[in-house]
């Protein structure tokens, strides 16, 4: 996996093979009124666009709150970043988010 950090967007990038996923998510210090605006990418590549925002969307959701239960702190989703023409299941999502946190909380600890 790779991270990049443009803040104020993290994101995370998974190849293995023919597979390939990006995740982005934008942080808010606080929580919002509503759900998170979902940013559903287009690689313009001619492929089926096959992940749906709401899935994505609640695959993150799912793996930040298991990033609360093993921080012990709760995480506030801004807006979440997707290409619709990546690697299904939407599940991977999870893991995704998940690992994102953990590498954010890791560099924090070293800075």
């Amino acid at each position: 996996m790779q991270f990049i950090d443009d803040a104020p967007l993290f994101r995370v990038v998974r190849i293995t093979g023919p597979e390939h996923n990006l995740l982005g998510i934008q942080f808010s210090a606080m929580p919002l009124d509503g759900p998170p605006a979902v940013e559903a990418l287009d690689a313009d590549s001619g492929e089926l666009k096959e992940l749906q925002a709401e899935d994505v969307a609640i695959q993150v959701r799912q793996g930040l709150a298991l990033a609360a239960k093993e921080f012990g702190h709760e995480y506030h989703v801004e807006k979440i970043q997707f290409v619709t023409t990546d690697s299904m299941p939407a599940t991977i999502y999870c893991a995704l988010a998940l690992e994102l946190v953990r590498r954010m909380e890791q560099v924090s600890q070293v800075a």
